[in-house]
């Protein structure tokens, strides 16, 4: 009886949440560029094709659209998570296991992969910041990318994420920040 009485206790706790006056906060106004979802969306399309499309072995594994957000005051940043290769599958209806070579073949695949991209990455950011005139030059143009492993993989010296960054001005001139986490 008193655990009937608890769980009663605890499923209303939430009703009397929703009692409670909403707080309003006034909003400033900026005087900032307004982009348009339009512009956005026409440039992450750009960005999917060319990680599409790069090199002799594209990235077309990515693992869903690039997405771009504009942030007064701060600039433009957009992500997308690939794979730096197309990976067999492991496990599966096969069962597939993989051997100790071709665990590393994958590796060294990916490892050859990786300057292509932070390249790729480099002239995406340049390009974006010759396109987008809209911004002023002290605003950043930033590209994150999220590359994805199997559980098999050998991830030594490859990175989880690489972030390119540089104000407006600094990325139209090639001096663009990289950064990489493992």
């Amino acid at each position: 009886m008193r655990r009937a009485g608890t769980l009663f206790l605890l499923a209303a706790l939430p009703v009397c949440a929703q009692f409670g006056k909403p707080k309003v906060t006034a909003v400033a106004s900026i005087d900032q560029p307004r982009f348009s979802s339009d512009i956005i969306r026409s440039l992450e399309r750009d960005f999917d094709r060319k990680l599409e499309s790069a090199g002799p072995t594209p990235f077309n594994t990515t693992m869903g659209a690039t997405r771009g957000v504009y942030i007064p005051g701060y600039g433009l940043v957009f992500t997308a998570e690939l794979d730096l290769m197309v990976t067999p599958a492991a496990g599966g209806l096969l069962n597939r296991k993989f051997t100790p070579a071709e665990t590393a073949g994958i590796h060294e695949k990916k490892l050859a992969q990786l300057p292509l991209l932070q390249q790729l990455m480099r002239d995406i950011v340049t390009s974006t910041a010759q396109k987008v005139d809209i911004i002023p030059d002290s605003e950043h143009v930033v590209f994150a990318v999220r590359l994805w492993y199997q559980a098999f993989e050998d991830q030594t010296r490859l990175p989880h994420q690489i972030l390119m960054t540089a104000d407006r001005k600094s990325a139209m001139a090639g001096q663009i920040m990289e950064v990489s986490s493992k």
